[in-house]
C-alpha cells in the first residue's frame, strides 16, 4: 500500500508562458476585423495600452483605443459596454465604432 501524501507537500505548479502576441493584441486579433490596421491604431493612440495617460482619470479618452467617453451611453445600449479602462470591453467599443475595422474616422490616428 503506498504512503499517504503529507500534508504540507505542495502541489505543482503550471507554468504559463506568455509569449508573442500580447494579451491586448491577441484581443484585438480575436475580431473578425483588420487586425494589422486595429494594431497601428492602438499602438498610435495609446502605445498599445502602455502610456498611463490613456487610463488617466482627467483623459476623457479611455484605454488603448481611446475611445471618448462620450460614447459610453450608446455602447451601453448596443453592447453592455460599462466600463473603457478594461481592455476587452475597450476592443469591443473599437470593433463596434470602427464598424467591424471597416472605418477609422472617429480616431485621430490612421492605419
Amino acid at each position: 500500500m503506498d504512503a499517504p501524501l503529507a500534508v504540507d507537500t505542495p502541489l505543482p505548479v503550471p507554468v504559463v508562458q506568455i509569449s508573442s502576441p500580447t494579451p491586448i493584441k491577441s484581443l484585438i486579433c480575436a475580431y473578425f476585423w483588420p487586425c494589422e490596421e486595429a494594431l497601428r491604431i492602438a499602438m498610435c493612440e495609446s502605445t498599445m495600452g502602455q502610456n498611463p495617460d490613456a487610463y488617466a482619470d482627467w483623459n476623457p479618452n479611455k484605454g488603448a483605443f481611446q475611445i471618448w467617453e462620450g460614447h459610453l451611453p450608446y455602447l451601453a445600449r448596443v453592447a453592455g459596454i460599462t466600463n473603457l479602462l478594461d481592455d476587452a470591453q475597450n476592443v469591443e467599443a473599437a470593433w463596434i465604432l470602427s464598424e467591424e475595422g471597416t472605418t477609422w474616422h472617429r480616431w485621430a490616428c490612421q492605419p
